[in-house]
């Protein structure tokens, strides 16, 4: 084991070193200098120390106090001549950085505005210090080095500097680098002095910002500017500075005093400048200001302000603020700050008085949700159909609790929320919360008048939809409608004016209310459009008298509306109104309901008053206490008359009854419904009837049916008579009925027809019901020769029958002319027929060519011959003249465009072309596009055209395509022509395609001609197919020939054609047009022709036939007439043109010969038993 020794002696004392810590003598010597443009001037002012903060605390308290000591600064309200801010020579944008700069990682940023100076940047250190080895905390040094490079060029040292001393909190200090001249510079920040990554040193480097630098002094005009300058070392960042001011002076009445917030006199429309946060002035002056809003689109001509103006004044009204005191109903105390769509921020402005802002009928209107008087009246009568539908939410969407969010001016404001509740709607449905952001709101009861109209609006929001004519494009959105609509009410309290008296105080109604007393009121709708109430002072049946006249006198057809204590008309405010989707005059209708005493429940806590809008009892109809049946007889011209009348007591709130009779126990009549308290069933017969009557509510609920006793009614005896005559006639494939009335036939109210396939009447067909005294009837769309047997009755107006007539016989007309006749009539009119006999017009391919030579060759023509001094050399080729005769080859492009705000065009020419003398050749393209705001269009035309002397050849074409608002075509035109001295030979194919909003159509024709001189042949094919919007729809194909020498045209042709009418009728056809029409065959090389028809003889040839149902009005036989299976003297039979009529029979029994004088008959041996006539 090794021993150790560890050996040592003890040295001399030594005093003990205390650390010491150097103050911090580095202080920030960065000043900033903030220029804020606080938003579009002119400002009312009112900047004070007191009004602008740093970091929420005013330069100034409320008592004096300094809380930035030396901070200067400066404001401009925003005026046009403004002068610029002293200390303030440049435009400057600082960028934020807050990167480290490391010795190893040099900083660079680079800048590409043109326009700027110079940069500043801002240099950070959190702390800068180092620790000795005995213990002391002295200062550090820090170099550094800014370079610059322009335009991509080398770097250049622009300034290197350091900083040396100590300090424990952040140290600021600023360079401003000057910009040389250029386009774009990279700055690049070194730093020399290396990192020492130890906890002995604190040598953190930061780059704290960035400020590009426009050395300019801008004087801003018309926007308010704050400049303020601090010394950087009170705050560690940047502080946010806001300011308290009076902003932007806006446009008002020149008779309205902003300050107190009051009017006088009468307003003549004009406006002043000054300052007013009334959001309905403000909302105006941000409709017509051009320079940030829309009044370069919108100017003051189309802004209603004189609603406006009654808004304004709704809106400074005073009202409880809910501590003691009243305030304006509202204020619009808003910044904004970023850009947002118009519409966007007129809605949010308007929404502070609870208004809707829209654009109709060429004006932009404002309206607001406030007291206003009922602008018109609907009724069942001047509603289409008579109807209301009437609709609401579901109530688990009803809101019982709003928090409103407002800006607390108290806390600096910052959002706060306030609550406000309805304790009756949450013990009904629950706390169901609604959010709301209070929109330039900074009061706590304005949030909450907010909220309580939420509250109420989401829990009264009963709708109402109607359609009306053109009474539709009187109410606009934001109009309160009066509907009295009897389903709801249950009473009848509105309808149409019959007569007004010259007075105008007496309205004569279309009807009697009943419980109209004076002290109601009248409110009826006035011929400008507009609706007025009077109090009634007397009511005479019908007649009701006013206590003062209209501002207009009311007119007839006009509606009125009767409102009282008890019973009054609903109350709707418009919120759409649209034209419905119908060809008609037609408008669709959607409110709101509105009640106002809403108003004052918000705004003062008021109790609401509920409209008595219906006096339909809770519950079922009672039935009437009774019915009864009575009798009585009137004569009319010489005849009694017995009427059957049917009454019962009247029941309380019933706006109808139903009725029904039945005679002698048969089925039950039913009459239409009734608001009468009886009916008259006039021509009764005798026997016994009963009836019963149900009473109906205004919600169509019926009571149970009451009955009458059995009452025996002495009337007219036996049934309805018979007719007098019904017969029938032969048309062309139809059967003509006329029939005529007997005496005593006066109260039939129709005629029943049936019709049978035999004369006993097997299983009749029912063919029609013909109101009285309607007395003929044709039977059409038959075959020719169809057979029925037909029968008539008389049914009364008491729902009695007649006796049925005999069956009579009808055929449809077999006359072979008549319906040749019918059917030239039918094809006559159609579109087939007139296509194919019309001549053939054959200039398609002659225009095309010619539009393209002459839209190109004056543009093209002088560059193609060296005319034009303009010509674009490198486009062309010369051979050059001559001297004797001009010849040239080239070719060039030409394209142009226009463009505007409404019309926009552009073309493009191709030209390839040669010519030696008068002999030319040419390839040529137009290519042309037009739009606008209603049409775009685009057309391509190319030809390709030799000429020798008079001799040409052209291959054209022309292809369109144009669409608008209404319409779509696209068209192609294809052609081949030639022509030497007078001859000349085409080919052309034309197509097209259109649709609109009512047809589409397709359509292809072919043209193949040949011409010399005056002499043409033509050959042309087509196709087409339409359908259209009213459900006619068409298919034609025809080919066509024609020849035309000296005037004579002989035309040939054959069509196909099918359609179904507008009014669903069906129809195809086969037309051939031709002199002679034959079916032809070849037979051992020779033409046979089994069937021809001749046209113009009016001549069909047959060879043979075999018809299995004929028709003839006339035959005349040639030669002989049998039948098929004559054998002479055994069977069958045979007539032949002699005369000579023989009948043997079928079974070989005997025969029959009969000649014009003699008729012979044998036995079946053959011998003579019987001779009659001349004997020898």
């Amino acid at each position: 084991m090794n021993n150790v020794v560890i050996s040592g002696s003890k040295a001399g004392e030594s005093e003990q070193h205390t650390p010491v810590e150097a103050p911090n003598d580095l202080r920030s010597v960065a000043t900033a200098r903030i220029l804020l443009a606080l938003g579009e001037g002119e400002f009312e002012g009112g900047v004070n120390e007191k009004s602008i903060y740093l970091d929420g605390t005013p330069l100034m308290s409320q008592n004096g106090t300094i809380n930035f000591p030396g901070v200067k600064w400066d404001f401009r309200s925003g005026t046009v001549d403004q002068q610029y801010i002293q200390g303030f020579p440049a435009v400057e944008s600082e960028t934020a950085i807050g990167v480290e700069l490391k010795s190893d990682a040099p900083w660079t940023r680079s800048f590409n505005d043109g326009q700027i100076s110079a940069v500043i940047i801002r240099f950070r250190w959190p702390s800068l210090q180092e620790q000795k080895d005995n213990g002391d905390v002295v200062g550090y040094s820090i170099d550094y080095r800014v370079e610059v490079s322009t335009d991509g060029g080398p770097y250049i040292v622009a300034s290197q500097q350091g900083v040396t001393g100590k300090t424990t909190s952040n140290y600021e200090r600023s360079v401003r680098i000057n910009l040389p001249s250029g386009n774009g510079w990279v700055v690049k920040v070194t730093r020399l002095t290396p990192n020492m990554n130890n906890n002995r040193i604190a040598d953190l480097m930061y780059i704290g910002a960035v400020t590009e630098v426009i050395d300019r002094k801008m004087r801003y005009p018309n926007t308010a500017l704050l400049g303020i300058q601090f010394d950087a070392s009170q705050f560690s960042n940047i502080p946010t500075i806001s300011v308290l001011a009076k902003m932007r002076k806006i446009r008002v009445p020149d008779n309205y005093d902003p300050v107190t917030r009051t009017y006088s006199g009468i307003w003549s429309g004009g406006f002043k400048i000054a300052y007013s946060n009334n959001p309905a002035w403000v909302t105006y002056d941000i409709i017509i200001e051009n320079r940030f809003s829309v009044g370069d689109k919108v100017g003051p001509q189309f802004v209603d302000k004189y609603e406006l103006y009654k808004i304004a004044q709704y809106c400074d009204q005073q009202v409880p603020d809910g501590k003691g005191g009243t305030e304006h109903r509202y204020e619009c105390n808003i910044y904004i700050a970023t850009a947002a769509e118009a519409w966007q921020v007129l809605r949010d402005i308007a929404s502070i008085y609870r208004g809707m802002i829209y654009w109709m009928q060429s004006q932009m209107t404002v309206r607001a949700d406030m007291p206003r008087d009922t602008d018109y009246i609907f009724t069942n009568a001047n509603v289409i159909d008579g109807t209301f539908t009437y609709s609401g939410s579901d109530e688990r969407v009803k809101y019982t609790r709003a928090l409103v969010s407002y800006d607390n001016p108290d806390n600096n404001f910052e959002s706060d929320v306030t609550t406000t509740y309805d304790n009756a709607l949450q013990r009904r449905y629950g706390d169901n919360v609604v959010e709301l952001s209070a929109f330039g709101c900074t009061r706590e009861s304005e949030a909450q008048r907010r909220g309580k109209w939420a509250i109420y609006t989401n829990n009264n929001d009963r709708t109402v939809a109607f359609k009306t004519g053109m009474e539709g494009e009187i109410p606009m959105i934001g109009h309160i409608v009066a509907v009295a609509d009897d389903l709801i009410s249950g009473v009848r309290i509105g309808g149409r004016i019959s007569n007004v008296s010259a007075d105008g105080k007496t309205i004569t109604l279309d009807r009697e209310v009943a419980a109209a007393k004076a002290g109601d009121r009248l409110l009826v709708n006035l011929p400008s459009g507009k609706a007025e109430t009077r109090t009634v002072e007397t009511v005479t049946g019908r007649d009701i008298k006013v206590s003062s006249v209209y501002s207009e006198s009311p007119a007839k057809f006009l509606q009125w509306t009767l409102e009282s204590d008890d019973i009054t008309h609903q109350l709707f405010q418009i919120v759409s109104v649209k034209k419905a989707d119908t060809d008609s005059i037609e408008y669709e209708f959607a409110g709101v309901s509105y009640n106002p005493s809403k108003f004052d429940f918000i705004d003062t806590g008021a109790r609401i008053e509920d409209r008595p809008v219906s006096q339909i009892p809770v519950g079922g109809m009672e039935a009437p206490e009774e019915v009864l049946i009575s009798q009585s007889v009137y004569v009319e011209q010489t005849m009694a008359i017995t009427t059957m009348t049917i009454g019962w007591s009247a029941v309380k709130n019933s706006v109808a009854y139903e009725v029904e009779w039945r005679k002698d126990y048969g089925e039950w009549v039913k009459m239409p419904r009734t608001g009468q308290l009886s009916v008259d069933i006039k021509g009764v017969y005798t026997g016994q009837y009963l009836a019963r009557v149900r009473a109906v509510s205004s919600a169509g609920v019926a009571s149970i049916a009451k009955p009458s006793m059995l009452t025996d009614i002495v009337g007219k005896v036996g049934e309805p008579p018979s007719l007098a005559i019904f017969r029938t006639s032969s048309k062309a494939f139809s059967i003509y009925l006329d029939w005529s009335f007997g005496p005593n036939s006066e109260d039939a109210l129709y005629t029943e027809i049936e019709y049978a396939t035999n004369a006993q009447g097997t299983n009749p067909s029912f063919l029609g019901s013909y109101a009285y005294p309607t007395s003929d009837h044709l039977m059409m769309g038959l075959a020719a020769g169809v057979e029925f047997w037909f029968r008539a009755r008389i049914r009364d107006r008491t729902g009695n029958v007649g006796a049925w007539t005999d069956w009579t016989y009808g055929v449809s007309s077999v006359d072979a002319e008549e319906l040749l006749s019918y059917l030239e009539g039918q094809i006559g009119s159609g579109e087939l027929a007139p296509g194919l006999l019309e001549e053939i017009t054959n200039d398609v391919a002659a225009g095309i060519g010619d539009e393209i030579i002459g839209d190109v060759e004056d543009s093209i023509l002088g560059f193609l011959t060296g005319d034009d001094e303009n010509a674009p050399q490198d486009m062309l080729w010369y051979a050059g003249d001559d001297g004797t005769q001009e010849s040239f080859v080239g070719n060039v492009t030409i394209t142009s465009a226009y463009n505007d705000q409404d019309y926009s065009k552009a073309k493009q020419i191709f030209l390839l072309a040669g010519r030696v003398e008068d002999n030319k050749a040419l390839i040529s393209r137009v290519d042309a596009i037009s739009v606008s705001r209603d049409e775009a269009l685009a057309q391509s035309l190319s030809l390709i055209s030799v000429e020798v002397g008079e001799n040409t050849a052209k291959i054209t074409s022309e292809q369109t395509a144009r669409v608008t608002a209404d319409e779509a075509l696209a068209q192609d035109i294809q052609a081949l022509a030639v022509t030497v001295g007078e001859n000349t030979a085409a080919i052309a194919t034309e197509q097209t395609v259109r649709a609109d909003a009512d047809t589409a159509l397709a359509e292809l024709v072919q043209t193949v001609s040949a011409q010399i001189g005056d002499i043409e042949a033509v050959v042309q094919q087509t196709s087409e197919a339409v359908v259209d919007l009213d459900g006619s729809i068409k298919a034609n194909w025809q080919v066509k020939t024609e020849v035309n020498a000296d005037g004579r045209v002989v035309q040939a042709g054959v069509g196909l054609g099918a359609s179904i009418g507008a009014d669903g009728t069906t129809r195809s056809e086969f037309l051939v047009m031709a002199d002679t029409i034959g079916f032809l065959n070849s037979i051992d090389g020779q033409i046979h022709t089994p069937f021809v028809f001749d046209t113009v003889n009016d001549t069909a040839f047959l060879n043979s036939a075999i018809i299995g149902d004929a028709t003839i009005s006339y035959a005349k036989i040639a030669n002989d007439l049998q039948s098929t299976n004559y054998q002479a003297g055994l069977v069958g039979w045979k007539l032949d043109k002699n005369g000579v009529f023989e009948n043997n029979g079928s079974d070989s029994s005997g025969r029959m010969v009969q000649s014009n004088n003699r008729i012979d008959v044998y036995d079946a041996s053959g011998a003579l038993r019987v001779r009659i006539g001349k004997l020898i």
